[in-house]
């Protein structure tokens, strides 16, 4: 309780006011970036692009992409606490 981040996301700029908020989950973006360098000696820029993504009706992405703001709780234990269980007790 009280642990964690609340990610907030403002729709594109191309919407002149939210249409909303919605809370959601966290989408799921898979993403190739690379580094550039650019004109000016020793400096990099990072370039990202979006390989594929499919967002379920419920993601931050789409409540962003549809103009709402979107609300995310996030926390900050990534473990996959099921899986660890069933490696370190096999059946």
């Amino acid at each position: 309780q009280g642990e964690g981040i609340l990610n907030i996301n403002f729709p594109k700029a191309s919407f002149s006011r939210p249409l909303g908020v919605r809370l959601t989950k966290q989408g799921l973006r898979l993403q190739h970036s690379e580094y550039v360098k650019s004109e000016k000696p020793g400096v990099y820029h990072i370039k990202g692009s979006i390989i594929n993504y499919e967002e379920l009706e419920d993601s931050d992405v789409l409540a962003y992409e549809d103009g709402y703001i979107s609300i995310t709780p996030l926390q900050f234990d990534r473990t996959n606490h099921i899986r660890l269980n069933e490696i370190l007790n096999p059946k």
